[in-house]
């Protein structure tokens, strides 16, 4: 009689573990996507700096997507290069105000010479997407709290493609937590 009252209170126990775990997948899934900010339109171009969610553990991979939007009449020339930061350039700013200084692997990654720099052509009212994986392998971000992110792009004139622009993204707010 104890087992077969053993193996009911198991099995009420195995249910109502199931049910939270449920009820936690479904308010997760239903957890509304964040509607995407974009910078300040220059030249015809916008740019919009994401990443999957605003807080992370210190160790927690933080993967940075940027998307290019020409906003400007007719299709525009872009350009794009193998490293991060031969195509944007991205300022973290740590909890402190100041600027984030690269890691080891940053620095070793923002020494490589122009590898393959390809120009493109952006249709109007497209976008082109990049994903900056790891930035906070790229920058040091272990400090917990608030880091500020933005990201800018030189890119050549719609007018003179002599002459060159600077587009800038909205401003990415990520937070750092301790484990």
């Amino acid at each position: 009689m104890s087992m077969l009252l053993k193996s009911i209170a198991s099995i009420a126990v195995l249910m109502c573990v199931s049910s939270v775990l449920l009820l936690a997948a479904e308010s997760q899934s239903t957890k509304p996507i964040p509607k995407k900010q974009w910078g300040k339109p220059t030249e015809g171009f916008q740019i919009s700096a994401s990443t999957d969610k605003e807080t992370y553990d210190v160790c927690e991979a933080i993967n940075l997507t940027l998307i290019l939007k020409n906003i400007g009449k007719g299709d525009a020339e872009t350009w794009s290069a193998l490293v991060f930061d031969q195509t944007y350039r991205v300022e973290v700013i740590l909890p402190t105000k100041k600027k984030a200084p690269l890691t080891l692997w940053g620095k070793r990654q923002s020494d490589l010479g122009i590898m393959q720099r390809a120009v493109t052509t952006l249709k109007e009212n497209k976008t082109e997407t990049k994903s900056i994986p790891r930035l906070n392998q790229l920058f040091d971000m272990s400090i917990p709290g608030e880091y500020t992110i933005v990201v800018e792009r030189t890119l050549p004139q719609r007018v003179d493609g002599t002459k060159h622009c600077r587009v800038t993204s909205n401003t990415l707010v990520v937070k750092m937590t301790e484990d």
